[in-house]
């Protein structure tokens, strides 16, 4: 009886150490959001802009265009509708998300036999580093809980059987897509890996197909509520449009000069997670017939999946590969826990030489929380611009500048907010230089050091002279 009050308080206590240690992350890892939109990414300041302006009566894809799915506008509308300009309330957000993939990555543990809390703990430090959290307020900050909730689902199915945790294998998954279509992943390597496992056993096929069916039902139920409303709207197929089409251009269009597979090399720091990422991979192909190894192939899928989805966005951007911080970190999990199990005798040194890197780089940004600039970069600009404007002042920025957009709430004379997107569309292009040549902008900002269109350069010389000038900015007022 001892023993077991012992053994039963020695768990208790590990469980509280798990939840105080992710917690603790968590708020660190959410802190960057909070301390201003100043240190935010760029991505962030125009998430946030459409957001709010979504909120207080403008439409998303009429009004207000970007290559996004409607899902991260949706959550920064509600929260800066309810808590205007409170990006607090945006890392309050993002704090109750992490915090509930980090508890699903403690159940999904426990179902592919690993350890529970250090595959917590491990989630816990990845999905809350600074480096690939770029300052918060990112689609890929939301889709980790939907994505995990997405694969724990798939591996009770493989568990059970039952169908009806296939259909929420869509859902979560399809929810995850409602930010950026890499959300998808679990939900692909759900089918895969269940079309290798019919392949191999040459049986179930019909319950194959109905599982597939009801995944892909699960995933486009998840997005009727946003396809009745813009369907009510007349922009269904902009919300499709700008949701998936136009990012295959975008994505293939990419950063001259930069190899797409470049954005590998972000990965790293987590050095650690690639390791146990082929270890797996090495676990499964000798154990495939085990039991125990039966959901393996899926989280490699699952992992595969999100690297290939960083890849395919075509950018050499740390963010790209937060999603794949949670897969990875499930694997990690499965890794050390299969070592510990065969070498119990150096089962804490293996965990601790596997985690003290990822503990390193927490406390690295613990200690850099202080030099975190918390002023936007073009504060100056809108500062000038908000004691000149007038109530029927609008704004255009030649270069991705959404912070300005933020600072001064004023809004744009095309629905499109800046001039790189002629890149990518013809359609787009003549759009927006025929929206500021009809409808001149009460001020142009431009990068002196950007490209600018033949164009552009002569509508300035028509229309407007130089007002403002900082760093490389200048701000032309129309005359």
């Amino acid at each position: 009886m001892f023993l077991s009050n012992s053994q039963s308080r020695h768990n208790s206590l590990g469980g509280l150490g798990v939840v105080l240690f992710a917690v603790a992350s968590t708020i660190l890892g959410r802190v960057y959001t909070a301390r201003t939109r100043g240190a935010l990414s760029l991505d962030a300041q125009l998430f946030a802009y459409i957001g709010q302006g979504w909120a207080h009566g403008l439409v998303l894809y009429r009004d207000l265009w970007d290559h996004k799915p409607p899902g991260i506008f949706a959550v920064d509308a509600v929260l800066l509708y309810i808590w205007p300009n409170s990006f607090t309330a945006i890392a309050g957000m993002e704090f109750c998300m992490i915090l509930g993939a980090i508890y699903l990555a403690y159940c999904l543990a426990r179902e592919v036999n690993a350890r529970p809390g250090i595959t917590a703990c491990i989630v816990a430090i990845t999905c809350n580093i600074a480096f690939y959290n770029e300052g918060g307020n990112l689609t890929e900050t939301f889709l980790i809980l939907p994505e995990m909730a997405s694969a724990y689902t798939y591996v009770l199915f493989l568990r059970t059987g039952k169908v009806r945790y296939a259909f929420a294998v869509g859902l979560f998954s399809g929810v995850a897509a409602l930010f950026k279509p890499v959300g998808l992943a679990p939900l692909l390597a759900a089918v895969a890996y269940s079309s290798f496992e019919c392949a191999m056993t040459r049986r179930g096929s019909r319950l194959l197909i109905r599982a597939v069916a009801l995944m892909c039902a699960g995933a486009a139920f998840s997005w009727l509520p946003f396809a009745a409303y813009f369907c009510k709207l007349g922009l269904l197929h902009e919300m499709f449009f700008a949701s998936l089409i136009y990012n295959f251009r975008y994505a293939d269009f990419g950063l001259r000069g930069i190899h797409k597979l470049q954005v590998l090399v972000f990965l790293e720091p987590v050095l650690v997670l690639v390791v146990a990422l082929f270890a797996l991979a090495l676990m499964f192909a000798v154990s495939y017939r085990e039991r125990r190894a039966t959901t393996w192939g899926f989280l490699l899928l699952w992992a595969g999946a999100d690297i290939a989805g960083a890849v395919a966005g075509g950018r050499y951007f740390p963010h790209y590969l937060l999603p794949t911080m949670a897969s990875l970190s499930i694997c990690l999990g499965v890794v050390l826990s299969e070592l510990v199990r065969h070498q119990q005798r150096w089962g804490a040194v293996i965990i601790t030489f596997a985690l003290a890197p990822l503990v390193l780089i927490q406390a690295q940004d613990l200690a850099h929380l202080r030099t975190t600039k918390v002023h936007g970069e073009f504060e100056q600009i809108a500062w000038d611009i908000n004691h000149d404007k007038t109530g029927k002042s609008t704004l255009f920025c030649w270069d991705y500048l959404p912070g300005i957009y933020l600072d001064t709430g004023l809004r744009s004379p095309t629905r499109h907010l800046f001039a790189f997107r002629m890149a990518y569309n013809k359609q787009h292009a003549d759009e927006i230089m025929g929206a500021i040549e009809h409808t001149p902008a009460s001020y142009l900002v431009f990068r002196r050091t950007g490209n600018i269109d033949a164009r552009f350069a002569d509508l300035l010389a028509r229309k407007y002279s130089r007002w403002k000038e900082e760093g490389d900015l200048e701000v032309w007022k129309l005359k």
